[in-house]
């Protein structure tokens, strides 16, 4: 340890030491720690009663099949006579499942509509297998089904997103009214209708990718608040078939919506994939222009009077035509000097 330097003496003759030079401090700065709880919510709504109970009533169809074989009992049956006509027939059940569990995961807009399309379609194999191998069983499975559907609903999705969720007071204030020129992609949902449900990862995507200071996405409970839905021209009975509608405004005014509504009151099929959403929306354009400040409508002016500048004017129209009107008078003239009439 080295020495310390002397730099004088005090009053009373005491030497005076300079401190000893310490190490710098070095400054760390430590990164925020990742928060994955936003994306585990979303994910951990797998883990609900809805997803386990039914995966596990799916399963059991393993140890129903086998007390069938291994008891050698088809007195109960009421289709098959023997082991080897319930293999032929979950051959057939289970091929014809794979099947159409490929195409509906291909049109499915999400996981959550996956699954439900996946339990609902298992549920009728299970249904059609135990009624014809052992009637006991299959009664056992329509109790279980229907206590299934009665306490476990598909829950909602939970995870991240970048969405203000209206009320009727809000949503007039917000995007019809006081929009200081905000673009709003806002969806008209119920949280018991199954096609929201399955929407709403979708959705919440979207918004997460898409929403900047004058582009946002918004959503109004139509289930919860009825009253408004006549309003935006929305049926909302139990019945309905216009859950969900997502409809774009701007300046305070509807400028597109899916499912598009007809003058009497009918409603074309709406198509909620993400490519349909982000095609029929123009999202990609749509977000750039709102990064750039310019408005739909005014985009739209735009592009016309490109076209306009772009199209012949109309005298030089009119001189094309009277000219190729001539022609062909010409063209005619000509054939009847080579082809007289006799």
């Amino acid at each position: 340890m080295s020495k310390p330097e002397l730099v004088g003496r005090a009053a009373n003759g005491t030497a005076v030491h300079a401190a000893p030079a310490s190490k710098p401090t070095e400054l760390r700065i430590s990164k925020p720690p990742v928060d994955f709880s936003p994306r585990l919510r979303g994910i951990w709504r797998f883990t609900d009663l809805y997803y386990l109970g039914n995966f596990l009533l799916i399963i059991s169809y393993v140890f129903a099949r086998n007390y069938v074989i291994y008891s050698a009992n088809f007195s109960y049956a009421r289709v098959l006579v023997s082991q080897a006509d319930l293999l032929s027939w979950e051959k057939q059940a289970f091929s014809v499942f794979g099947v159409v569990m490929a195409v509906k995961a291909y049109k499915a807009l999400s996981l959550d509509m996956f699954f439900s399309d996946f339990f609902l379609y298992a549920k009728a194999v299970l249904f059609a297998l135990s009624y014809a191998s052992d009637w006991r069983i299959c009664c056992y499975y329509v109790i279980a089904f229907v206590l299934m559907f009665l306490v476990a609903q598909q829950p909602c999705y939970t995870g991240p997103d970048n969405i203000k969720y209206f009320t009727p007071g809000t949503f007039k204030w917000d995007v019809q009214e006081n929009h200081k020129g905000v673009t709003w992609l806002v969806e008209l949902y119920a949280p018991w209708s199954p096609p929201c449900i399955h929407l709403e990862p979708v959705f919440a995507d979207l918004s997460l990718k898409y929403t900047n200071e004058r582009f946002k996405f918004g959503k109004l409970d139509v289930g919860r608040w009825p009253q408004i839905g006549p309003e935006l021209r929305v049926d909302v009975n139990g019945a309905t078939e216009q859950l969900p509608t997502i409809i774009m405004f701007e300046a305070g005014e509807e400028i597109g919506r899916i499912p598009h509504v007809f003058s009497d009151g009918s409603f074309a099929k709406g198509k909620f994939r993400r490519s349909d959403i982000v095609r029929a929306f123009d999202l990609e354009n749509q977000y750039a222009r709102t990064l750039k400040g310019e408005s739909f409508k005014s985009s739209q002016k735009a592009k016309s009077g490109k076209e306009k500048r772009n199209a012949m004017p109309q005298p030089a129209m009119l001189a094309v035509q009277y000219i190729s009107a001539q022609a062909m008078d010409h063209a005619g003239e000509r054939l009847s000097e080579s082809f007289p009439s006799a």
